[in-house]
């Protein structure tokens, strides 16, 4: 059977005291440990032991450790559960590009979506960098990828780069490529324009390209581009990408024992309440709508 990469989502968290995150109540499917002290060494070969389609979710713990893989989740390995030790210390990096021959479905080491730290690294020369590269085939359903509380910070070696590198939150891959970057920090390595063309189409693509509520240097949107698909958005219409409406998060997170935010987030980092009355307007609205067609 043909193996399909799967974007999988990690809610890496980091506990403001101690900066780690391990479920209480998850006793461990596998351990994967580089010294050789877990099940296996690469998390390769313990998403290979998982059992397929399981019914009952499987945990898999990593240990501290640089990770440089290229992550494969057949589709066949369902109820699957990756948990890091820590977040500054259990790491995982991939250096595929589409420059090796790679198609670009197949660069990716993960998507994550939340309170994540994201580091664009410093690349060949001529070359530039790019968060996201999202892709649908059509414009109905709810595919598409959200940063949520995020850090996007260039790492040490794109800081003191002798050579001019240019770095987008994303670019289109199909022409109905959907995105949104929210409530998270940009710092000034993103380029002011903020997103990259695929091609001289770009500005003309159904895309979904959205921006709301940044900060940092790099969230600046006046030389944002001005493609038909790209848009700042207000919080009733982000809402919508939040956990809990995106991914019906509540209805599959909780059992999983991972914390996450299933609303917007306060800049303390503290989860706001629940926007119900976001809800219930947009519930009026539709109802209005309907009646007025």
């Amino acid at each position: 059977m043909k193996q399909a990469i799967m974007f999988l989502a990690v809610l890496t968290v980091c506990w403001q005291a101690r900066g780690k995150f391990i479920p209480p109540f998850v006793a461990f499917d596998v351990i994967i440990a580089q010294d050789g002290s877990g099940d296996f060494t690469t998390i390769s070969q313990g998403i290979s032991s998982a059992p397929n389609f399981s019914p009952t979710r499987f945990y898999i713990k990593l240990e501290q450790g640089i990770y440089n893989e290229n992550i494969v989740i057949p589709k066949e390995k369902t109820n699957l559960t990756l948990v890091g030790e820590d977040m500054e210390t259990t790491i995982i990096t991939g250096s595929r590009s589409y420059n090796d021959s790679i198609t670009t479905f197949e660069t990716a080491t993960m998507a994550v979506f939340q309170n994540c730290q994201i580091s664009p690294r410093k690349p060949l020369a001529g070359q530039s960098n790019t968060v996201t590269a999202q892709g649908r085939k059509e414009s109905g359903g709810k595919g598409g990828f959200v940063i949520h509380n995020c850090k996007i910070r260039a790492t040490s070696d794109l800081v003191t780069s002798t050579y001019p590198v240019r770095t987008y939150l994303g670019r289109p891959w199909r022409d109905f490529s959907r995105t949104v970057v929210m409530q998270s920090y940009l710092d000034s390595n993103i380029d002011p324009q903020g997103w990259m063309e695929f091609d001289e189409r770009s500005s003309k693509l159904d895309l979904y390209y959205a921006e709301y509520d940044n900060r940092g240097p790099g969230s600046a949107t006046y030389w944002r581009v001005k493609w038909k698909g790209f848009r700042l958005i207000d919080y009733v219409e982000a809402y919508q990408f939040t956990v809990r409406e995106f991914i019906h998060g509540d209805m599959w997170i909780p059992a999983t024992g991972v914390p996450y935010d299933p609303d917007y987030i306060d800049w303390s980092g503290s989860l706001k309440r629940s926007f119900s009355w976001i809800k219930m307007f947009l519930l009026v609205l539709g109802i209005l709508v309907t009646l007025l067609i």
